[in-house]
């Protein structure tokens, strides 16, 4: 199996955040994350609502350490856009569909999320929380299937 089957999760919640605009920034304790693991593994999004009082469009969670992604702005990659689910006393948005998986460093020691509107303005939100899972690569098993599967 190239990945291991006990996940990390890391819940963000945007008030423990540093906020710029629509960069949120937060720092990672390494204890939150199980250490004897390979030095990569996929992140993605698995869950997330986020509050603001005046946008009533979608907000588009960009990720900016993936490895094997890229994007025509080139300022990260998409992990997940969240549809608006309400609107009464403010918007709503929660999070709902297929995890995308990018390639990343295991054991963060910061996470950077930005959050823009679908023509990539960026947008400050008024309150969120994220759920990120990280499931690792078994190193050799991942090593190996890389060497079979290369070009020559």
């Amino acid at each position: 199996m190239i990945i291991d089957p006990i996940a990390d999760y890391i819940t963000l919640y945007s008030a423990d955040a540093t906020q710029t605009g629509g960069q949120l920034v937060w720092n990672i304790s390494p204890e939150y994350m199980f250490k004897n693991r390979g030095n990569y593994c996929l992140v993605s999004l698995v869950s997330a609502s986020v509050l603001d009082t005046d946008l009533a469009q979608n907000v588009v969670v960009v990720y900016k350490d993936g490895q094997n992604a890229g994007s025509s702005s080139n300022n990260g990659s998409t992990l997940g856009i969240i549809s608006i689910s309400s609107g009464a006393a403010g918007y709503q948005h929660d999070y709902s569909g297929e995890p995308i998986k990018y390639l990343t460093r295991a054991r963060p020691t910061t996470i950077e999320l930005n959050l823009t509107q679908l023509d990539k303005t960026a947008i400050t939100i008024a309150g969120a929380v994220f759920v990120l899972k990280f499931e690792y690569l078994n190193t050799e098993q991942a090593q190996a299937y890389t060497l079979a599967t290369m070009y020559t």
